[in-house]
Protein backbone atom coordinates (compact mmCIF):
# COMPACT_ATOMS: atom_id res chain seq x y z
CA UNK A 1 0.00 0.00 0.00
CA UNK A 2 1.19 3.48 -0.82
CA UNK A 3 2.06 5.84 2.02
CA UNK A 4 0.34 8.60 0.04
CA UNK A 5 -2.76 8.86 -2.16
CA UNK A 6 -1.91 7.40 -5.55
CA UNK A 7 -1.70 9.90 -8.42
CA UNK A 8 -4.31 9.58 -11.19
CA UNK A 9 -3.56 8.04 -14.56
CA UNK A 10 -5.09 8.12 -18.03
CA UNK A 11 -7.47 10.63 -19.52
CA UNK A 12 -9.99 12.67 -17.57
CA UNK A 13 -12.77 10.45 -18.87
CA UNK A 14 -10.72 7.39 -17.91
CA UNK A 15 -10.25 8.74 -14.40
CA UNK A 16 -14.01 9.21 -14.02
CA UNK A 17 -14.56 5.67 -15.24
CA UNK A 18 -12.05 4.34 -12.71
CA UNK A 19 -13.77 6.26 -9.91
CA UNK A 20 -17.16 4.92 -10.95
CA UNK A 21 -15.85 1.39 -11.18
CA UNK A 22 -14.28 1.64 -7.73
CA UNK A 23 -17.60 2.75 -6.28
CA UNK A 24 -19.65 0.08 -7.99
CA UNK A 25 -17.45 -2.98 -7.80
CA UNK A 26 -17.26 -3.18 -4.04
CA UNK A 27 -16.58 -6.90 -4.00
CA UNK A 28 -14.05 -6.93 -6.80
CA UNK A 29 -10.80 -6.21 -4.99
CA UNK A 30 -7.74 -7.00 -7.02
CA UNK A 31 -3.99 -6.45 -7.00
CA UNK A 32 -2.48 -4.98 -10.15
CA UNK A 33 1.01 -4.17 -11.31
CA UNK A 34 2.90 -2.37 -14.04
CA UNK A 35 6.21 -3.15 -15.65
CA UNK A 36 7.37 0.43 -15.06
CA UNK A 37 7.33 2.54 -11.87
CA UNK A 38 6.23 6.18 -12.11
CA UNK A 39 8.96 8.46 -13.40
CA UNK A 40 10.80 10.34 -10.65
CA UNK A 41 10.09 13.69 -12.31
CA UNK A 42 6.38 12.97 -12.63
CA UNK A 43 6.55 12.54 -16.41
CA UNK A 44 4.70 9.66 -18.01
CA UNK A 45 6.90 6.75 -19.02
CA UNK A 46 6.94 5.91 -22.74
CA UNK A 47 7.77 2.26 -22.07
CA UNK A 48 5.03 -0.32 -22.68
CA UNK A 49 2.91 -1.12 -19.64
CA UNK A 50 2.15 -4.69 -18.64
CA UNK A 51 -1.14 -5.06 -16.79
CA UNK A 52 -1.46 -7.95 -14.35
CA UNK A 53 -3.93 -8.90 -11.63
CA UNK A 54 -4.33 -11.42 -8.86
CA UNK A 55 -7.26 -11.98 -6.50
CA UNK A 56 -6.72 -13.88 -3.25
CA UNK A 57 -8.13 -16.45 -3.24
CA UNK A 58 -10.10 -16.17 -6.52
CA UNK A 59 -12.70 -14.32 -8.59
CA UNK A 60 -15.80 -15.95 -7.16
CA UNK A 61 -17.40 -15.49 -3.78
CA UNK A 62 -20.35 -17.76 -4.55
CA UNK A 63 -20.95 -20.84 -2.39
CA UNK A 64 -24.17 -22.77 -2.92
CA UNK A 65 -25.76 -24.92 -0.25
CA UNK A 66 -24.50 -28.00 -2.09
CA UNK A 67 -21.02 -26.50 -2.30
CA UNK A 68 -21.10 -25.67 1.39
CA UNK A 69 -21.89 -29.31 2.18
CA UNK A 70 -19.15 -30.61 -0.15
CA UNK A 71 -16.51 -28.27 1.21
CA UNK A 72 -17.30 -29.00 4.84
CA UNK A 73 -17.22 -32.76 4.16
CA UNK A 74 -13.91 -32.78 2.29
CA UNK A 75 -12.07 -29.86 3.89
CA UNK A 76 -10.85 -28.93 0.40
CA UNK A 77 -11.42 -25.22 -0.38
CA UNK A 78 -11.84 -26.00 -4.08
CA UNK A 79 -14.90 -28.16 -3.32
CA UNK A 80 -16.89 -25.15 -2.09
CA UNK A 81 -17.18 -23.86 -5.65
CA UNK A 82 -15.44 -23.01 -8.90
CA UNK A 83 -12.93 -20.13 -8.92
CA UNK A 84 -13.08 -19.73 -5.15
CA UNK A 85 -9.52 -20.88 -4.55
CA UNK A 86 -7.73 -20.97 -7.90
CA UNK A 87 -5.58 -17.84 -7.49
CA UNK A 88 -4.39 -18.42 -3.93
CA UNK A 89 -1.10 -20.15 -4.80
CA UNK A 90 -0.41 -17.55 -7.47
CA UNK A 91 -0.98 -14.82 -4.89
CA UNK A 92 1.13 -16.52 -2.23
CA UNK A 93 3.95 -16.88 -4.74
CA UNK A 94 3.84 -13.12 -5.45
CA UNK A 95 2.69 -13.92 -8.96
CA UNK A 96 -0.02 -12.48 -11.17
CA UNK A 97 -1.85 -13.23 -14.41
CA UNK A 98 -2.18 -11.12 -17.57
CA UNK A 99 -4.97 -8.54 -17.42
CA UNK A 100 -4.87 -7.05 -20.90
CA UNK A 101 -8.20 -5.67 -22.09
CA UNK A 102 -9.92 -7.56 -24.87
CA UNK A 103 -10.26 -11.19 -25.82
CA UNK A 104 -13.28 -13.43 -26.16
CA UNK A 105 -12.53 -16.80 -24.56
CA UNK A 106 -15.13 -19.50 -25.13
CA UNK A 107 -18.83 -18.90 -25.66
CA UNK A 108 -20.48 -15.81 -24.16
CA UNK A 109 -23.42 -15.52 -21.82
CA UNK A 110 -25.99 -13.10 -23.29
CA UNK A 111 -28.23 -11.83 -20.46
CA UNK A 112 -29.90 -9.41 -22.87
CA UNK A 113 -29.55 -8.33 -26.47
CA UNK A 114 -26.23 -6.67 -27.21
CA UNK A 115 -24.56 -7.72 -23.94
CA UNK A 116 -21.95 -10.49 -24.04
CA UNK A 117 -20.15 -11.80 -20.96
CA UNK A 118 -17.08 -13.97 -21.51
CA UNK A 119 -14.96 -15.49 -18.74
CA UNK A 120 -11.27 -16.31 -18.83
CA UNK A 121 -9.66 -19.40 -17.35
CA UNK A 122 -9.85 -17.92 -13.86
CA UNK A 123 -13.54 -17.03 -14.18
CA UNK A 124 -12.88 -13.28 -14.52
CA UNK A 125 -15.69 -11.67 -16.56
CA UNK A 126 -15.00 -9.80 -19.79
CA UNK A 127 -18.02 -7.74 -20.88
CA UNK A 128 -18.77 -6.46 -24.37
CA UNK A 129 -21.67 -4.09 -25.07
CA UNK A 130 -22.55 -1.25 -27.48
CA UNK A 131 -23.36 1.45 -24.88
CA UNK A 132 -22.23 2.54 -21.43
CA UNK A 133 -25.51 1.46 -19.85
CA UNK A 134 -25.42 -1.95 -21.55
CA UNK A 135 -21.79 -2.41 -20.54
CA UNK A 136 -22.54 -1.76 -16.88
CA UNK A 137 -25.61 -3.97 -17.10
CA UNK A 138 -23.19 -6.78 -17.96
CA UNK A 139 -20.89 -5.81 -15.10
CA UNK A 140 -23.75 -5.77 -12.57
CA UNK A 141 -25.02 -9.11 -13.85
CA UNK A 142 -21.59 -10.79 -13.73
CA UNK A 143 -20.63 -9.45 -10.29
CA UNK A 144 -24.00 -10.48 -8.86
CA UNK A 145 -23.35 -13.98 -10.19
CA UNK A 146 -20.03 -14.06 -8.36
CA UNK A 147 -20.62 -12.01 -5.21
CA UNK A 148 -24.29 -11.42 -4.62
CA UNK A 149 -24.14 -11.82 -0.87
CA UNK A 150 -21.15 -9.49 -0.55
CA UNK A 151 -22.92 -6.87 -2.68
CA UNK A 152 -25.99 -7.21 -0.49
CA UNK A 153 -24.00 -7.00 2.73
CA UNK A 154 -22.07 -3.90 1.64
CA UNK A 155 -25.17 -2.02 0.50
CA UNK A 156 -26.84 -2.87 3.83
CA UNK A 157 -23.79 -1.59 5.71
CA UNK A 158 -24.00 1.59 3.64
CA UNK A 159 -27.70 2.03 4.33
CA UNK A 160 -27.49 1.07 8.02
CA UNK A 161 -29.62 -2.09 7.72
CA UNK A 162 -26.97 -4.76 8.25
CA UNK A 163 -28.51 -5.87 11.56
CA UNK A 164 -31.47 -7.22 9.58
CA UNK A 165 -28.99 -9.83 8.32
CA UNK A 166 -26.74 -10.49 11.26
CA UNK A 167 -28.75 -9.64 14.36
CA UNK A 168 -28.44 -7.21 17.25
CA UNK A 169 -24.64 -7.22 17.27
CA UNK A 170 -24.68 -4.97 14.22
CA UNK A 171 -27.14 -2.43 15.64
CA UNK A 172 -24.48 0.03 16.93
CA UNK A 173 -22.77 0.13 13.53
CA UNK A 174 -26.13 0.61 11.82
CA UNK A 175 -26.99 3.48 14.16
CA UNK A 176 -23.66 5.13 13.44
CA UNK A 177 -24.14 4.71 9.70
CA UNK A 178 -27.64 6.16 9.77
CA UNK A 179 -26.36 9.11 11.79
CA UNK A 180 -23.48 9.84 9.42
CA UNK A 181 -25.09 8.89 6.12
CA UNK A 182 -26.82 11.19 3.67
CA UNK A 183 -30.57 11.52 3.26
CA UNK A 184 -32.51 10.14 0.31
CA UNK A 185 -32.79 13.68 -1.04
CA UNK A 186 -29.03 14.19 -0.81
CA UNK A 187 -28.33 10.91 -2.58
CA UNK A 188 -30.79 11.90 -5.31
CA UNK A 189 -28.96 15.21 -5.71
CA UNK A 190 -25.62 13.38 -5.93
CA UNK A 191 -26.99 11.21 -8.70
CA UNK A 192 -28.32 14.18 -10.66
CA UNK A 193 -24.92 15.88 -10.50
CA UNK A 194 -23.20 12.93 -12.18
CA UNK A 195 -22.29 13.06 -15.85
CA UNK A 196 -24.66 11.28 -18.28
CA UNK A 197 -22.19 8.40 -18.68
CA UNK A 198 -21.83 8.02 -14.91
CA UNK A 199 -25.61 7.98 -14.44
CA UNK A 200 -25.90 5.36 -17.16
CA UNK A 201 -23.20 3.31 -15.43
CA UNK A 202 -25.08 3.32 -12.13
CA UNK A 203 -28.44 2.58 -13.76
CA UNK A 204 -26.97 -0.21 -15.87
CA UNK A 205 -25.24 -1.77 -12.87
CA UNK A 206 -28.49 -1.74 -10.87
CA UNK A 207 -30.46 -3.22 -13.78
CA UNK A 208 -27.87 -5.96 -14.29
CA UNK A 209 -27.78 -6.95 -10.62
CA UNK A 210 -31.58 -7.06 -10.50
CA UNK A 211 -31.68 -9.15 -13.67
CA UNK A 212 -29.57 -11.76 -11.90
CA UNK A 213 -31.95 -11.63 -8.93
CA UNK A 214 -34.74 -12.61 -11.33
CA UNK A 215 -32.70 -15.65 -12.40
CA UNK A 216 -32.04 -16.62 -8.78
CA UNK A 217 -35.76 -16.38 -7.97
CA UNK A 218 -36.39 -19.20 -10.48
CA UNK A 219 -33.21 -21.17 -9.66
CA UNK A 220 -32.76 -21.41 -5.87
CA UNK A 221 -29.59 -23.48 -6.32
CA UNK A 222 -27.95 -20.24 -7.55
CA UNK A 223 -28.69 -18.46 -4.27
CA UNK A 224 -25.62 -18.09 -2.03
CA UNK A 225 -25.64 -20.39 1.00
CA UNK A 226 -25.45 -17.39 3.36
CA UNK A 227 -29.08 -16.56 2.69
CA UNK A 228 -30.26 -20.00 3.78
CA UNK A 229 -28.02 -19.87 6.86
CA UNK A 230 -29.45 -16.45 7.80
CA UNK A 231 -33.04 -17.27 6.76
CA UNK A 232 -33.00 -14.23 4.48
CA UNK A 233 -33.71 -13.32 0.87
CA UNK A 234 -32.04 -10.68 -1.33
CA UNK A 235 -34.03 -7.58 -2.17
CA UNK A 236 -33.84 -5.55 -5.40
CA UNK A 237 -30.96 -3.10 -5.69
CA UNK A 238 -31.55 0.63 -6.08
CA UNK A 239 -29.51 3.63 -7.20
CA UNK A 240 -29.38 4.79 -3.58
CA UNK A 241 -27.92 1.43 -2.56
CA UNK A 242 -25.05 1.91 -4.99
CA UNK A 243 -24.35 5.47 -3.86
CA UNK A 244 -24.57 4.55 -0.17
CA UNK A 245 -22.19 1.64 -0.73
CA UNK A 246 -19.76 3.98 -2.49
CA UNK A 247 -19.85 6.46 0.40
CA UNK A 248 -19.40 3.66 2.93
CA UNK A 249 -16.41 2.15 1.10
CA UNK A 250 -14.78 5.55 0.59
CA UNK A 251 -15.05 6.34 4.29
CA UNK A 252 -13.89 2.88 5.32
CA UNK A 253 -10.82 2.95 3.09
CA UNK A 254 -9.94 6.50 4.11
CA UNK A 255 -10.22 5.56 7.79
CA UNK A 256 -8.57 2.12 7.70
CA UNK A 257 -6.75 1.75 4.42
CA UNK A 258 -3.26 2.89 5.32
CA UNK A 259 -3.47 6.34 6.89
CA UNK A 260 -2.28 8.00 3.69
CA UNK A 261 -3.77 11.40 4.51
CA UNK A 262 -2.44 11.28 8.07
CA UNK A 263 0.99 10.60 6.57
CA UNK A 264 0.57 13.55 4.24
CA UNK A 265 -0.35 15.79 7.16
CA UNK A 266 2.79 14.59 8.98
CA UNK A 267 5.00 15.32 5.96
CA UNK A 268 3.58 18.81 5.61
CA UNK A 269 4.20 19.41 9.31
CA UNK A 270 7.81 18.23 9.02
CA UNK A 271 8.37 20.57 6.10
CA UNK A 272 7.10 23.49 8.19
CA UNK A 273 9.25 22.52 11.20
CA UNK A 274 12.51 22.05 9.26
CA UNK A 275 11.90 24.60 6.51
CA UNK A 276 13.26 22.15 3.95
CA UNK A 277 11.43 19.60 1.83
CA UNK A 278 14.55 17.46 1.44
CA UNK A 279 15.04 17.20 5.21
CA UNK A 280 11.32 16.57 5.70
CA UNK A 281 11.41 13.68 3.22
CA UNK A 282 14.41 12.11 4.97
CA UNK A 283 12.90 12.47 8.45
CA UNK A 284 9.58 11.12 7.22
CA UNK A 285 11.23 7.94 5.96
CA UNK A 286 12.90 7.51 9.33
CA UNK A 287 9.50 7.71 11.02
CA UNK A 288 7.24 5.90 8.53
CA UNK A 289 8.93 2.90 6.94
CA UNK A 290 7.56 0.24 4.63
CA UNK A 291 9.57 -2.65 6.04
CA UNK A 292 10.93 -3.34 9.51
CA UNK A 293 14.30 -5.13 9.31
CA UNK A 294 13.97 -6.18 12.96
CA UNK A 295 10.48 -7.71 12.58
CA UNK A 296 9.87 -11.29 13.59
CA UNK A 297 9.65 -13.46 10.46
CA UNK A 298 8.30 -16.92 9.70
CA UNK A 299 11.03 -17.81 7.17
CA UNK A 300 14.55 -18.49 8.53
CA UNK A 301 16.82 -15.55 7.80
CA UNK A 302 19.41 -17.85 6.24
CA UNK A 303 16.82 -18.82 3.62
CA UNK A 304 16.90 -15.33 2.17
CA UNK A 305 15.18 -11.98 2.37
CA UNK A 306 11.72 -11.66 0.87
CA UNK A 307 10.27 -8.19 0.44
CA UNK A 308 6.55 -7.47 0.71
CA UNK A 309 6.96 -4.49 -1.63
CA UNK A 310 6.60 -5.07 -5.39
CA UNK A 311 8.73 -2.06 -6.35
CA UNK A 312 12.40 -3.09 -6.83
CA UNK A 313 14.53 -1.79 -3.98
CA UNK A 314 16.74 0.28 -6.28
CA UNK A 315 13.71 2.18 -7.57
CA UNK A 316 11.86 2.82 -4.29
CA UNK A 317 13.47 6.16 -3.50
CA UNK A 318 12.46 7.62 -6.88
CA UNK A 319 8.94 6.24 -6.56
CA UNK A 320 8.61 7.59 -3.01
CA UNK A 321 9.74 11.06 -4.00
CA UNK A 322 7.52 11.18 -7.08
CA UNK A 323 4.45 10.24 -5.05
CA UNK A 324 5.37 12.52 -2.16
CA UNK A 325 5.83 15.50 -4.48
CA UNK A 326 2.47 14.80 -6.12
CA UNK A 327 0.73 14.42 -2.76
CA UNK A 328 2.24 17.63 -1.43
CA UNK A 329 0.67 19.45 -4.37
CA UNK A 330 -2.85 18.41 -3.37
CA UNK A 331 -5.12 21.25 -2.19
Amino acid sequence: MSRFPRPPCGTARGARAIATASMLLAGLLSGCGSSQPPAADGAASEAPVRAETVLPPGQSGFVSLAGQARGQASGNPADYGEHLDDQRLLYWGLGAKPAALGGKPGSPLRPREGVEIYRDGFGVPIVYAPTVRDLWFGVGYAIAQDRLFLMDAVRRMGQGTFAAFTGCGSVPADLQQRTLAYSAEEYAAMFERLSPDARDAVLGYVDGANAWLEVVALAPDQLPAEYALLSAQPEPFTVQDVLAAGVFITRFVAAEGGQEFSNLRLLRGLEQVYGSREIALDVFQDLIWLEDPKAAVSIPREAGRFSNQPTPEAEREAVFRARAEWALGLP
